[in-house]
């Protein structure tokens, strides 16, 4: 039994309707938690350990999100996180955030709904924020270049794994600009403070949109997921998904194995292709330890990201005489 069956009724039931018998254990809940499946605490905790290992941009986040609620945890079905997930792909704005917001609402109601949608957006903000400021100091030192070098092919491990999961479990970012933009053009603001509101405003009119979509619109995907026909229309997005992060995952690789690309263009193809003559050596070496470490050893993805940007910077310490 999964946590599908434990949803309180009394949230999606019609007024003047007779109430059900429940089972014991189902009753309790209900009277006890009406608004809450998990214990609210228990879900804070949780959302902000996936709030740390969000990156690999919504294939990432998407696949760390599977693995914590459906497969370890099980506070949700897989298909029931497959109806939201498939939902929140027809949504204008970033899937990933709409669909933790979606969970949490499924799980702790509009509180969890608005704690979810804030704690995986506010880290990921910090991160992205101290990142764009290290660039925009730091740009052309050789150990940030070498930390970078080392975190790409992590992140293309995490997105490859993204697409395994998404896909066996389903078949049956913008602020990655507003920061460096702002700053490079702050019109009379100084250029630190023109960045900072860029980033700010930019996450503002890109995730606040989501909670409204999420709350106003779950709970009238909730009642039609028992619709077959509906359900047989949403199931169908599932495939769009897995080749939307697929081609994530070709882009990442394209960009970080390789260090040129040309365009084939022969009849009805055209194709954007990497150069073989280009490959890096240190980056594939890396990646296939990345590999490795996510497919055969399953470490925890941030353990993952340190080491790989540890074996970066190490490339470079080497190679100096």
């Amino acid at each position: 039994m999964t946590t599908d069956d434990l949803i309180p009724w009394r949230i999606f039931r019609p007024a003047r309707l007779p109430v059900p018998a429940l089972p014991l254990k189902r009753l309790v809940m209900t009277v006890e938690a009406p608004h809450d499946v998990i214990p609210f605490r228990q879900a804070v905790r949780a959302w902000f350990g996936i709030s740390l290992q969000t990156f690999g941009g919504p294939a990432g986040q998407i696949a760390v999100m599977q693995r914590t609620l459906v497969e370890e945890r099980r506070w949700i079905g897989q298909q029931r996180f497959n109806h939201a997930l498939n939902y929140c792909m027809l949504l204008p704005g970033p899937e990933a955030q709409q669909l933790a917001v979606y969970v949490g609402w499924l799980l702790n109601g509009t509180r969890g709904g608005l704690v979810a949608g804030t704690l995986f957006v506010l880290p990921g903000m910090l991160a992205l924020l101290a990142l764009s400021a290290v660039y925009v100091l730091w740009q052309d030192t050789s150990v940030v270049v070498a930390l970078f070098a080392g975190i790409g092919p992590a992140v293309l491990a995490v997105v490859a794994q993204a697409v395994i999961r998404v896909a066996r479990r389903s078949l049956t970012h913008p602020l990655f600009v507003a920061f460096l933009g702002a700053y490079r053009d702050p019109g009379t603001l100084n250029p630190w403070a023109g960045a900072l509101l860029g980033a700010l405003l930019t996450t503002w009119v890109t995730f606040v949109p989501c909670f409204l979509f999420i709350f106003l619109g779950a709970p009238y995907v909730e009642k039609l997921r028992h619709n077959a026909a509906v359900s047989a229309a949403l199931t169908g997005i599932t495939a769009a998904v897995v080749g939307v992060i697929a081609g994530l995952a070709l882009y990442f690789a394209e960009h970080t194995l390789f260090g040129r690309t040309f365009v084939f263009d022969q009849g009805p193809f055209h194709l954007r292709l990497p150069d073989p003559a280009t490959i890096s050596p240190v980056a594939s070496a890396v990646t296939v330890a990345a590999l490795v470490m996510t497919f055969v050893l399953k470490w925890p993805m941030l353990r993952i990201l340190g080491i790989c940007a540890l074996l970066g910077l190490a490339t470079v310490l080497l190679s100096r005489p």
